[in-house]
């Protein structure tokens, strides 16, 4: 008999916090109100990809090229479309109506994660391995084979794989920029995408330029300096590198890959209830 109250209260709670049809609702009207800034900017920003793609593979190499549009397209899609999403919570147009949806902070905040992580996010990665495989398969069947420099020119090309090394540092980027555009986009009512950009660049000049003071106070030939990485010391004619131990360097990427995107990705959250209040 104690049980059945408890149930129905229970029910309730989490009723308020979480409910499918709102969020599915909710998701809809996100996506759907305003169609340039899901739709017409993801697809703008493959637009771009593509074109770059296909006039930057003959000047850099395929490999070059794939590596500078993925990372272009996947940082500025993630960047923008997180601009979005949770600054209708903000912007001064459409703030009031947006907060006073029928749904809760957490079904918002979870809409905002689901645009970027569930569906941008793979979109982006399966149109990049179609538009990759195409162009790199169409330039390989243009080679004629009976010249001496085929399979020099086949190797030249080959299809953009998502486990390579590069790979470990460009999605712990977009994990990591979303977080901080999700944060920005509550926090600045205007042109959050601008401030944020100004703001991200003045923490990364600002970090590298007082790390290089620093350095410099300690070491009379220091060459160069990256924060939470290493120092370059000009020794006569040779370069030699003090690298941080492999346990801090591990601490230290376990941070940024992993650690701080979450951070991130709940401080928007806790600003986005801020601002129902």
């Amino acid at each position: 008999m104690k049980l059945k109250p408890f149930l129905t209260t229970y029910k309730i709670m989490t009723n308020n916090i979480f409910s499918l049809k709102r969020f599915l609702n909710l998701l809809k009207k996100t996506i759907f109100e305003r169609p340039t800034q899901t739709f017409g900017l993801t697809f703008l920003v493959m637009a771009l990809v593509l074109i770059l793609y296909t006039s930057c593979r003959f000047i850099f190499g395929y490999e070059t090229t794939q590596i500078i549009t993925f990372f272009l397209g996947l940082i500025a899609g993630g960047y923008f479309l997180a601009g979005t999403v949770l600054g209708n919570y903000a912007a001064y147009p459409t703030g009031s109506s947006f907060l006073t949806l029928p749904a809760s902070s957490f079904e918002k905040w979870l809409c905002g994660l689901t645009i970027i992580l569930l569906l941008f996010l793979p979109f982006f990665l399966i149109f990049y391995r179609i538009m990759d495989a195409s162009l790199v398969t169409l330039y390989h069947n243009s080679l004629n084979p009976n010249k001496a420099d085929y399979q020099k020119l086949f190797d030249s090309a080959k299809i953009l794989v998502f486990d390579r090394e590069e790979m470990k540092y460009i999605f712990p980027f977009f994990f990591n920029i979303t977080g901080v555009m999700l944060v920005g986009s509550l926090y600045f009512n205007k042109i959050s995408i601008i401030k944020v950009a100004l703001l991200c660049a003045a923490i990364f000049f600002g970090a590298f330029g007082i790390n290089y003071l620093i350095a410099g106070s300690l070491f009379d030939n220091l060459n160069s300096a990256a924060p939470f990485q290493r120092v370059r010391l000009k020794i006569d004619d040779d370069y030699w590198w003090i690298e941080l131990p492999d346990k801090a360097s591990s601490l230290v990427g376990i941070s940024f890959q992993y650690i701080l995107p979450v951070v991130l990705y709940i401080l928007s959250y806790i600003r986005l209830k801020e601002k129902e209040f």
